[in-house]
């Protein structure tokens, strides 16, 4: 394998130009990027390829089930294949990610392979430049990306040319889990295993075990980024618009999805607050909580408090119309455009985005599944839960995510956030809350890329 990498790389470097590494200012001076910024030649910003041995430095999310620790486990199994290829991990904390990549970049000092997901400022961090197109390793390899979910492979796209690969993908925040034991105690019946439940259904059951124990019934996870986003697709509205330029949570779709959640305790009573849901589960107070697919494998963690009790997982109920909100993501990591080693760090991004690694993650503790419906569809993945499967059967692809058209995600977010946190505490209407959050929105629609 060795020698047909480096065989590889004399032929991509004679595919290259003889650019030198554009300067860190140049980098960041304009939306579209440097001088060459869409050229997807490899090592087309180099002038003759990485010497030997290479080392590829990685800036990915601090935390064990933010995917480093597990990725950093594989770096054995990748040097057995290219033993000249050394892989160093630089984490970032999540919340630093985006402005921590921008100051790096700017100052000439990032890696090779950057985070780049649906929600740190991945668009912005594209249309700055921060990274550069994989196009040309694609062709040299005849590299297949039909195998990768179709929204996660759309979060490395700018401008039409992929900057990299998603490790990681799901179908949104869209998992319902439960508390058997607690369903057992107080005689409900437990969510259906094949899905074939509604809005109504998931209320009944929590209102039983709320009135019938000193334990909450359910509580809904609200953050607009994506779990409150799956509600309002449930209900048939939207956060925005598909061309990302019109907020639509003020929409009567969207306000009866803001109704119902806000209803789940303030009228049907079926937790005291908005709380933290998950830390409530795994203390065994709450019955059912929603999240991503990713905690099936958080909870396999010797450190999970659910492994003290039993529980499952199902896909979130059918809204009016029989709808299911389904907003897929992506988190991989993208080629940076002032990388010192382009061409080995194309196989490490090959290698910890293949099949493989993206079913290891799982029974690894690594999060969410691979993005890929090979991954998605392996018996390995059904074998620890059938509700893999499901989520294809019953979606068959994540539902699209609805960028911003001026990149400007993250404000966003935050701000929807800030306008709806009155309606949770139950101090202003549905609709006041939907009209300050549609406000807020479209003024950051407004400013520029």
């Amino acid at each position: 394998m060795a020698n047909g990498w480096m065989r590889r790389r004399s032929l991509l470097r004679g595919a290259g130009t003889a650019a030198g590494v554009p300067a860190a200012g140049a980098l960041l001076a304009a939306c579209g990027g440097p001088p060459g910024a869409n050229s997807g030649s490899p090592g087309g910003d180099r002038a003759g390829g990485a010497k030997e041995p290479a080392t590829v430095v990685v800036h990915s999310r601090a935390g064990t089930s933010d995917h480093s620790a597990f990725q950093q486990t594989r770096i054995p199994l990748f040097r057995e294949r290219f033993p000249q290829i050394e892989v160093r991990y630089e984490d970032i904390p999540g919340g630093e990610m985006r402005t921590k990549l921008l100051v790096l970049a700017a100052g000439g000092s990032i890696g090779d392979l950057a985070w780049n997901g649906t929600f740190v400022g991945s668009h912005e961090l594209l249309a700055r430049g921060t990274f550069r197109p994989v196009e040309g390793f694609i062709k040299a390899d005849k590299f297949d990306t039909k195998p990768y979910l179709t929204t996660s492979l759309e979060a490395q796209r700018h401008q039409g040319q992929l900057h990299g690969l998603p490790f990681i993908g799901h179908f949104g925040c869209n998992a319902i889990y439960f508390h058997q034991d607690l369903y057992a105690r107080n005689g409900v019946p437990l969510p259906p295993a094949n899905a074939d439940w509604t809005v109504e259904d998931l209320v009944d059951r929590a209102r039983k075990i709320a009135t019938s124990g000193n334990v909450a019934g359910f509580v809904p996870s609200t953050g607009i980024q994506e779990c409150g986003t799956a509600w309002l697709r449930t209900f048939g509205g939207d956060l925005l618009s598909a061309d990302g330029k019109k907020c639509l949570i003020d929409t009567p779709e969207s306000l009866a999805a803001l109704q119902w959640l806000h209803d789940v305790v303030h009228k049907h009573r079926l937790a005291p607050d908005y709380a933290d849901a998950r830390k409530e589960f795994e203390n065994s107070a709450l019955a059912t909580i929603q999240s991503t697919l990713g905690l099936v494998a958080e909870f396999r963690l010797p450190s999970s408090k659910s492994r003290e009790f039993t529980w499952d997982v199902t896909v979130i109920p059918k809204g009016p119309g029989g709808r299911r909100g389904t907003m897929g993501t992506g988190t991989g990591y993208a080629l940076t455009r002032l990388s010192k080693e382009p061409e080995a760090a194309w196989e490490w991004l090959k290698f910890i985005t293949n099949k493989e690694s993206g079913i290891e993650q799982v029974f690894g503790g690594g999060g969410s599944p691979g993005a890929r419906t090979d991954v998605w569809n392996d018996p390995r993945l059904l074998s620890l839960n059938p509700v893999f499967g499901t989520m294809v059967k019953v979606f068959g692809q994540p539902g699209p995510f609805h960028a911003p058209h001026n990149t400007r995600t993250d404000e966003i977010n935050k701000a929807v956030d800030a306008a709806l946190r009155p309606l949770w505490d139950g101090q202003i209407s549905v609709r006041d809350a939907a009209r300050a959050a549609a406000e807020a929105t479209n003024v950051i629609l407004a400013q520029p890329l």
